[in-house]
């Protein structure tokens, strides 16, 4: 099934259904919509390493310690 077919068939679908059924179908698509980012939110979580980096910087951020993205930028 290419694409449009799909898009095509979906939108026949949903125009069928119910109310309540449009209802979970719009929630269904949401979160296909965004699971891939939140995949990638979990692995990152996962990485012992990596959410260190993360506090580290929050902590740096609290205390001041940053530089403005124009000033790293002339610096690359």
């Amino acid at each position: 099934m290419t694409e449009s077919m799909a898009r095509r068939r979906a939108a026949a679908l949903i125009r069928d259904l119910p109310a309540k059924k449009l209802k979970v179908a719009v929630d269904f698509l949401a979160y296909l919509r965004t699971k891939e980012d939140w995949d990638a939110t979990l692995e990152i979580l996962q990485s012992p390493a990596l959410v260190r980096s993360l506090k580290r910087g929050r902590r740096d951020l609290k205390a001041g310690r940053w530089s403005p993205w124009e000033a790293v930028k002339r610096r690359v």
